[in-house]
């Protein structure tokens, strides 16, 4: 296999199971995956139903399969291809149904309503404000996506296109925000590179419906994941996992507990 918009050989990597976050790739056992040699710096890989948006590619799988069956990936397929989106790293992505998916990298925003259909299936725009940075983005439903980076963005129509979406740095002004997550339109949780936990009931609001609580020292923070009101889990550069049942509860409800040495955590 070749990969035609960046010409560089493809191999199968096939190995055992293992969260995925950085410059590596481990399906499930028995998966056989098409990646560029180079990984182009892949920062995050995220399944998405039947495909995956992975680095500045797309890689789609088959619709369905059979129980027991081999699951087997396509070759990636670049969907930030028109200029001037061109080259952009994709750092971030987020399904919340097989019926949408937003990504973003750089001050772009990249959706699909049909994230199989291959690149004339996505949409890029330019979002302004950002300065050049978005590495996450978190949609809990088709009418709520926030991403975050040097700067905040917001939108209640993400496929929409650059107007759309809301930009501000007044959330977290003093720092990088490195990931968020959304499980629903009443809760967002994101978090920055100085140890901060930023939450917000209402994340349309604006800035000040927004609260920033330091719970991790200095520690940057590198992603954060909540499955509900209940539940958010963050990890950061020293090791540590960072854990509340009530993030919005401000500083003390969140609690440190160091995992793995000196090693850095870069997703959750």
């Amino acid at each position: 296999m070749t990969d035609t918009a960046a010409n560089e050989p493809i191999v199968d990597h096939q190995r055992g199971p293992h969260t995925q976050s950085y410059w590596d790739f481990c399906p499930e056992p028995g998966t056989k995956v098409g990646i560029p040699v180079s990984l182009r710096k892949i920062l995050q890989i995220a399944v998405i139903g039947s495909g995956l948006v992975a680095g500045a590619s797309t890689i789609v799988g088959p619709p369905s399969l059979a129980a027991g069956s081999t699951l087997t990936w396509a070759a990636p397929v670049r969907v930030d291809y028109q200029p001037p989106f061109a080259g952009e790293l994709v750092s971030g992505v987020s399904c919340p149904d097989t019926g949408l998916c937003v990504a973003v990298g750089g001050n772009s925003v990249m959706t699909s309503t049909h994230p199989t259909g291959g690149a004339s299936a996505w949409a890029a725009a330019i979002v302004p404000g950002t300065n050049n940075s978005l590495d996450s983005v978190s949609c809990p439903n088709s009418n709520l996506c926030v991403a975050v980076g040097t700067g905040t963005a917001i939108s209640t129509d993400p496929t929409g296109g650059a107007s759309a979406w809301t930009v501000t740095r007044a959330v977290d002004p003093a720092t990088v925000v490195t990931g968020v997550s959304c499980p629903s339109s009443s809760l967002c949780v994101a978090v920055d590179g100085s140890g901060h936990v930023v939450t917000s009931n209402n994340p349309t609001a604006g800035a000040p419906a927004w609260t920033v609580n330091d719970v991790d020292g200095t520690n940057p923070l590198n992603g954060v994941s909540c499955l509900t009101s209940g539940l958010c889990v963050a990890v950061d550069e020293d090791g540590s996992v960072i854990t509340s049942a009530n993030p919005t509860g401000g500083a003390s409800a969140w609690a440190v507990t160091h995992v793995d040495g000196s090693n850095s955590l870069t997703g959750c």
